[in-house]
């Protein structure tokens, strides 16, 4: 009988990815340290069986190419940026990070029991900021930072993030994931209990106030309703009733609902804001087409040449400021690897019908539509739990592949 040798390394690195899943709402510093330790623990593992070979990496797949084009320009970004500390910094503590998180996760969830594994700890984080969402509606604060709900007509849930965006940007990431997740599950109770934290999390969406998270959301769904039907069957009525029952609250019991009612007739200021960045933000651009201004520079440039006072130091539209950053190029390089990270997840998820692969692109596709109006792609928690589903998703699809083999 032969006994299977454990891999301390991996086994180290899985767990801490369960660690930056569960404190990346509300802890920062446990993110970093838990990305170092893996960082040092992937490091020494490829080194002592001698897997460390660039090409294993960034030529084995096209999604693994891409990953490469995109470090590269990010980095020639540096060339004349306009704060090299800043962007050099940038390269490796965010660029880096996120890439190496993409390459654990796919390393790490490479078998049926490890995406249940993973399933668990997302359910259980889920369950952790409901809990923190409702003991902040009903107390004033959450319990994990103490972040105060207003009691004013402006008042939003916010849980342990710090802003109500970024809230909204979390639960459209992992709500329609939930809902693959009561999929695989066997137990009738796990399967309840996702089934209800991904209810719950559209209801707290309402009182975020996030309106650019409800429309990523919804435009998600019904995309994915009318395209992948005969996948999504059993849940249909369950998501549209979510999303109706939800939708229906905000606009009868919710005081928020004024902020709908300005831009439809016109006189939303921030709308008024987001098209004023957005054509300073084309300008920027192009200024510097090909390399841009440097990775993490848009604040000292915006805070230079920006020709108004109203708003904060970003773009409010993530593929905006990436191309100001990082060039033309560096937009195209992401935009390309996105491509192809559809093209293999929806190829699993067609495959063999996996419903997870379907909710995990969902969820993306959601954020993305976000992002096209904030800065979630460089909100720290909201960017590394991205990366760390897009590796999720890949490695999905890759168990998925090969036991149909």
């Amino acid at each position: 009988m032969l006994i299977r040798k454990r891999n301390y390394p991996k086994t180290i690195i899985e767990i801490f990815i369960y660690v930056i899943l569960i404190s990346l709402p509300f802890s920062k510093a446990v993110v970093e340290i838990s990305f170092g330790i893996c960082m040092v623990t992937w490091f020494f593992w490829k080194v002592s069986v001698h897997k460390w070979r660039v090409s294993r990496y960034f030529t084995t797949s096209p999604i693994n190419k891409l990953l490469f084009i995109f470090f590269f320009t990010c980095a020639l970004s540096l060339i004349g940026s306009f704060n090299f500390r800043l962007s050099l910094r940038a390269l490796f503590s965010k660029v880096w990070e996120y890439i190496f998180l993409y390459i654990f996760t796919v390393e790490v969830v490479d078998s049926s029991k490890k995406v249940k594994r993973i399933a668990t700890v997302l359910t259980f984080t889920a369950g952790l900021i409901v809990a923190d969402s409702m003991y902040q509606y009903v107390v004033g604060h959450d319990f994990l930072k103490g972040y105060p709900f207003y009691s004013s007509l402006n008042r939003r849930l916010t849980a342990s993030f710090s802003t109500s965006s970024a809230f909204g940007g979390w639960i459209i990431l992992i709500a329609p994931i939930l809902l693959g997740i009561s999929h695989i599950f066997t137990d009738k109770k796990a399967k309840g209990l996702a089934l209800f934290l991904f209810f719950a999390l559209l209801l707290i969406l309402v009182a975020t106030q996030s309106r650019i998270a409800w429309m990523g959301i919804i435009l998600s769904f019904v995309f994915f309703i009318f395209a992948w039907s005969r996948f999504l069957r059993r849940y249909v009525k369950l998501i549209l009733g979510a999303v109706f029952i939800a939708g229906t609250l905000y606009l009868v019991f919710c005081p928020y609902n004024r902020n709908l009612k300005a831009i439809f007739k016109g006189n939303d200021p921030s709308v008024e804001m987001h098209i004023r960045l957005w054509k300073q933000a084309v300008d920027f651009i192009k200024e510097r087409p090909i390399t841009g201004w440097g990775l993490n520079t848009y604040t000292e440039v915006a805070r230079k040449y920006k020709e108004f006072d109203k708003g904060s130091f970003y773009p409010h539209n993530s593929f905006l400021q990436l191309a100001i950053e990082t060039g033309v190029a560096g937009l195209l390089a992401f935009v390309f690897l996105l491509i192809a990270w559809f093209r293999c997840i929806l190829y699993g998820a067609l495959r063999k019908g996996n419903l997870l692969l379907i909710t995990v692109c969902m969820g993306v596709s959601a954020f993305l539509i976000q992002s096209l109006f904030d800065n979630n792609l460089y909100a720290l928690s909201l960017a590394v739990f991205f990366w760390v589903v897009l590796g999720l998703g890949t490695a999905i699809a890759r168990v998925e592949i090969r036991q149909s083999v």
